[in-house]
């Protein structure tokens, strides 16, 4: 079977201050937290789904889909990660930014918060039950 290597990036829709602009910052620091992870990955699956994914494109990137999550969201997908044996060539991370700017006024306050996750996946292989998941869940494709 090919592979149908995809990331899937998903950003809070539970916070009000998540405008446009810090949905596309936390994107990419999801995306980047991804790369670090890879960047470590010992799973020749993983490894060998990444080329797949990298060279795709000949910018050097595959498919990425952005999904709205709640934060609550966060840890049912971690654990439908952790659980699942299909999921065991995929990759997941929580995104925590240390200075989540929040503006109260006139003052903005840096806050550590987590912001965003991902998972890199094999479509052909979890493809479906991670629509059945967001189906559960009731996470969208951003707008």
């Amino acid at each position: 079977m090919t592979s149908n290597p995809a990331l899937c990036i998903f950003i809070r829709s539970d916070m009000k201050s998540m405008n446009p602009g810090k949905a596309a910052a936390q994107a990419a620091h999801c995306a980047t937290l991804f790369e670090r992870y890879i960047y470590t990955e010992t799973n020749v699956a993983i490894r060998n789904l990444y080329e797949d994914w990298c060279n795709s494109t000949l910018q050097g990137f595959g498919t990425k889909l952005t999904f709205s999550i709640k934060e609550s969201d966060f840890a049912l997908l971690e654990e439908l990660y952790k659980n699942d044996r299909t999921f065991e060539n995929s990759l997941f991370g929580i995104c925590h930014d240390p200075t989540y700017p929040l503006q109260d006024g006139n003052v903005i306050h840096y806050l550590p918060i987590n912001t965003g996750c991902f998972m890199f996946i094999n479509a052909n292989d979890v493809g479906g039950k991670i629509g059945k998941f967001f189906a559960e869940k009731g996470i969208e494709k951003m707008k």
